[in-house]
């Protein structure tokens, strides 16, 4: 393998599999590791070998990065959504308290006012 395979193979291997899945990133980086495997015992030249392997290896660093960010994400998702149903099972008697509340005080509002300006009472026959 010569040095233009390198890189495309390199290249190639990076923007396979894109996907944020972790699942997929593992199975990304056991492949890379494959190939480095196979590289160490291919009847390529010591120079070709070594620069095939450390290539491989950037981009096990570089998926293993990913795949921590990753698995960092789904945490967060999951803790996310935890909070979120806790909160769904307390906030709707929460918000139902609170509406009751808000439409006694709006009817009360809405009432006549037993006192006038100066604090006297009113006259309900008047």
């Amino acid at each position: 393998m010569n040095t233009s395979s390198i890189s495309s193979s390199s290249s190639a291997s990076a923007s396979t599999g894109g996907g944020s899945n972790a699942s997929q990133i593992q199975k990304q980086i056991a492949a890379l590791q494959v190939k480095i495997t196979k590289e160490q015992n291919s009847k390529d030249d010591a120079k070709t070998k070594v620069q095939l392997i450390e290539a491989y290896q950037n981009q096990i660093q570089e998926l293993e990065v990913r795949l921590q960010q990753t698995q960092q994400a789904q945490q967060q998702k999951a803790q996310n959504n935890d909070q979120k149903t806790a909160a769904a099972g307390t906030g709707d008697e929460t918000s139902q308290e609170s509406l009751t509340t808000e439409q006694e005080v709006e009817k009360k509002l809405n009432e006549p006012a037993p006192y006038d300006q100066k604090g006297e009472i009113l006259d309900a026959t008047a």
